[in-house]
């Protein structure tokens, strides 16, 4: 993902100070999306966007500037300038010098000379992979494994992004991690640059774990079929073993169907405990595939969803279903 354009805003009133963030970035060819930040200055910033599914360049640039434009009508301004919003071309983040640098950092862990104590390795390994940058690839199968949940996580991602068929024996490793979102990410990265035979025993072993119900209309490319199943297990059923919806786009290369099916279901399937575990999942395999569709889908969700807990300020519960749990 590339930014494209961008807006820093804040708001001051009174004891509030809040900031708004706003991206235009570029996602595929002539595919483009307009997403948001915003919250208190110096806390976690709220996420968004406003576009659903990617849109071309044309129509993001209307998007961007009218969000814009109705942030800075009631009183935001620019950050670090008291004038006019700062909306302008963003610089490349593909840059030659960091590249440069990230893959210099890349190759002294590799040797085993990295020292981390200006950025840590799991944060090198990761932006290498958010770049998809090939060449950090070998370095990154000779940096030992070091059953660090962040780093072999990080690894896992960067080697799915970056990586080729080459990798999959490193990521075979990770799969054997006893932190179950590090094999479950170093799975879907081998769904991607595994060979053919990887591919296929992967396909095979995942429809081994769906239900029945499931896996026979997948198999007998059944669309329809496949989406009254799961519509009856999710949203009239409820059922709460629902480990099977991550599954999924692990079998839509060799069955496209599953992901359009996927798509139309997740607007309707409850965001609660249970089944946003899996929504979770879904959102960093769209991230790892730049499936636009499927992470354009699960963010628009998210953003006009209300949060699910509330935890209050005097204790170690939670408010769920009009009672407090503990956490």
């Amino acid at each position: 993902m590339k930014i494209i354009q961008q807006a820093r805003l804040f708001l001051q009133q009174g004891t509030s100070d809040k900031v708004y963030e706003v991206d235009l970035c570029e996602v595929g060819t002539n595919e483009y999306v307009v997403n948001f930040r915003y919250g208190k200055r110096g806390a976690q910033l709220r996420e968004g966007t406003k576009t659903v599914f990617p849109v071309p360049l044309a129509e993001a640039e209307k998007v961007f500037t009218k969000l814009v434009n109705e942030k800075t009508s009631k009183g935001y301004q620019a950050i670090g300038n008291s004038q006019a919003p700062e909306i302008g071309k963003a610089q490349d983040t593909d840059t030659s010098a960091q590249k440069s640098t990230i893959l210099s950092y890349l190759e002294k862990a590799a040797q085993g000379s990295y020292d981390e104590s200006s950025w840590p390795l799991s944060r090198v390994v990761w932006r290498a992979g958010e770049m998809r940058w090939p060449e950090a690839e070998a370095h990154l199968r000779a940096i030992p494994l070091r059953n660090e949940a962040l780093f072999d996580y990080s690894l896992a991602w960067a080697l799915g992004r970056c990586g080729s068929a080459e990798s999959a024996e490193k990521l075979r490793k990770l799969q054997q991690q006893a932190t179950p979102p590090v094999s479950r990410l170093a799975t879907e990265a081998l769904s991607l640059i595994g060979s053919e035979a990887d591919h296929q025993q992967l396909v095979q072993q995942t429809l081994e774990q769906l239900p029945e119900s499931i896996r026979e209309p997948i198999v007998n490319q059944q669309p329809d079929t496949l989406a009254k199943k799961l519509s009856e297990l999710l949203i009239e059923l409820k059922v709460e073993e629902t480990s099977f919806l991550s599954l999924l786009p692990r079998v839509s290369d060799q069955y496209p169907f599953v992901m359009e099916v996927l798509c139309e279901l997740l607007p309707l399937i409850p965001f609660r405990p249970n089944y946003f575990h899996q929504v979770r999942y879904l959102l960093k395999a769209a991230e790892l595939r730049d499936d636009t569709r499927l992470y354009g889908t699960i963010t628009a969700r998210i953003d006009k969803t209300d949060e699910y807990f509330k935890i209050p300020h005097w204790g170690d519960y939670a408010y769920l279903d009009g009672e407090y749990i503990n956490n």
